[in-house]
């Protein structure tokens, strides 16, 4: 038996008979080749014509083998492919990158997403791209030293949104609503 690793998915165990049998007609090993699913790396690895099933034929039966727990058979050689690029019979196995977190989480116990909106309508008319040249900028009108202050980069107005809202969340928890003075008292924040 020859175990040969998909990058990314699990490894594919192709058996061979323990005594092959010599005929007038050997052939050479043929090469199995399997595409990384993580990578463009593609490994080749070489097998022997017994161990390779024809697409007429159905694959001879091989003990299962144990894979993080859970048995599962052998995908045969002329395995399909699922939308993941695992064998199809794999597919619970196949390891798959998860999708990257938030990069702006919402702070619990921070104003709503709907209330930033309300202080950037009234500093900026909602306008979260602003620079006017005041020394205040984007949508909730950042000083740079507030915006250093949350770990903010560059000019405010040059973030998105989502940040611009993720530092104003971190600037309200340090300073509060007298961090924006006036538009918190217009809106009844205070």
């Amino acid at each position: 038996m020859r175990v040969v690793a998909l990058a990314g998915c699990l490894l594919l165990a192709v058996f061979t008979p323990p005594d092959p049998t010599p005929t007038d007609t050997d052939v050479p090993p043929t090469s199995l080749v399997s595409a990384s699913v993580a990578s463009t790396e593609v490994e080749e690895q070489e097998i022997e014509p017994e161990a390779v099933v024809s697409a007429e034929e159905p694959p001879p039966p091989a003990p299962a083998m144990m894979a993080e727990g859970i048995d599962v058979e052998p995908p045969p050689a002329m395995a399909v492919r699922s939308s993941h690029g695992c064998d199809a019979a794999a597919e619970l196995l196949c390891t798959q990158e998860p999708p990257p977190p938030d990069p702006w989480p919402d702070i619990p116990g921070t104003p709503s997403d709907d209330t930033w909106d309300r202080i950037a309508q009234c500093e900026s008319n909602g306008n979260w791209a602003i620079a006017t040249g005041n020394g205040y900028y984007g949508g909730v009108q950042f000083g740079l030293t507030g915006w250093r202050a949350t770990g903010g980069s560059g000019y405010p107005s040059d973030a998105s949104r989502d940040e611009q809202i993720y530092r104003a969340d971190k600037l309200w928890l340090m300073q509060g609503w007298p961090a924006w003075p006036a538009c918190s008292r217009k809106l009844g924040l205070r």
